[in-house]
């Protein structure tokens, strides 16, 4: 590889420098927001550096032990004369590849400050707009489902304490399977048009309902609704989950939830932290894998991106997290920017067979 001749810009396509123009936009909305609301010590745009490469150096163990295993399969089935050098060409593609590094450098430090300026964001969201929208939500949720909380109406089939406890073990994968998906994507090249309408969904997903719907349909979810609305409403789903944790089980939930509320009360801003209710990110970014996962020829991802799908939109629900309309409205404005950004997909087509 030569090393000098190695530019990014001279690589990365327009779809890419948009992408990076479109993460410059909306970190430069949050610094305005934040300075306009009074929170400008709240905003940290590079609040993931470090979290980035912790995770970065992780995946490398990751694939090191996954090319372990192939080098592994190559000795005892391929068995090459020359091994040495069958497995250095084996891993040149990917490993001595300039293209897949300058493309996805950039696009890599566009999440460290697009999370960063969302969390900021997220967190800043109860001092810009107190949570006001909890028990329209309930009711909303009522209305949906015979009247009875969403909860309540499931309860029936999930209120057993292996199947809540396998909703809870599914839904904390949640962020593990972000980022894995996020590293996939970036170093993937198979599809660069999918790529690209995926890096476009999912920073444009956010950002709508992460960001700007949050703040107006500022909510905190019924775990919280005791504290924000001054009513047990949701005492029966808390009590449940707290049951099965104080009895040998474990509803990691319960102890997130927890620490979020302090940091809350206490001003702490960092990783992770900020309480928002609707629309759910989580069920918004699951139903966005769903639609990348329907895009994939093999059925058993496709059976699996739906699966992961429902029981992300169950246990938010579940858990206490959020009111079932959080997940439908989400879905609804994530399929919406999936079909938008599907035409820009076709321009970016055209773009690389010209």
């Amino acid at each position: 590889m030569n090393l000098r001749a190695f530019s990014p810009l001279e690589i990365l396509t327009s779809g890419e420098k948009g992408l990076m123009a479109l993460t410059f936009l909306y970190v430069l909305s949050g610094w305005i927001l934040a300075a306009q609301s009074g929170h400008a010590d709240r905003y940290r745009p590079v609040m993931y550096l470090d979290t980035a490469f912790i995770l970065t150096k992780f995946l490398l163990l990751v694939l090191f032990f996954i090319w372990a295993i192939r080098a592994f399969h190559i000795m005892i089935k391929v068995r090459p004369r020359r091994l040495t050098l069958y497995l250095m060409n084996d891993i040149k593609p990917y490993l001595l590849n300039r293209e897949i590094y300058a493309r996805a450098i950039p696009v890599f430090l566009c999440f460290v400050f697009f999370f960063s300026a969302f969390t900021s964001i997220k967190f800043m969201i109860p001092g810009i707009k107190p949570f006001a929208w909890d028990e329209r939500l309930m009711l909303v949720d009522k209305a949906m489902h015979g009247g009875m909380d969403a909860w309540e109406f499931f309860h029936p089939l999930l209120g057993y304490r292996p199947i809540t406890l396998l909703i809870n073990f599914v839904y904390n994968f949640w962020l593990l399977i972000l980022y894995v998906v996020l590293y996939w994507q970036l170093f993937s090249l198979k599809n660069p048009a999918l790529r690209m309408r995926f890096f476009y969904a999912f920073i444009l997903t956010w950002a709508v309902n992460g960001s700007f719907l949050a703040i107006f349909f500022s909510s905190a979810g019924p775990c919280y609704y005791q504290p924000v609305v001054g009513s047990m409403h949701f005492a029966p789903l808390m009590d449940y989950l707290e049951d099965i944790t104080f009895n040998g089980g474990t509803i990691w939930a319960i102890t997130t939830q927890q620490m979020l509320w302090e940091n809350y009360e206490s001003g702490a801003n960092g990783v992770g932290a900020g309480i928002s209710a609707m629309p759910s990110v989580h069920v918004a970014t699951a139903f966005l894998f769903m639609l990348l996962g329907l895009k994939s020829e093999k059925k058993f991802w496709r059976a699996v991106s739906v699966i992961y799908l429902l029981f992300i939109q169950i246990g938010s629900v579940h858990l206490g997290w959020h009111y079932a309309v959080d997940g439908y409205s989400s879905m609804l404005t994530t399929g919406i920017i999936w079909a938008l950004t599907g035409l820009a997909a076709k321009a970016y087509n055209r773009e690389r067979k010209a």
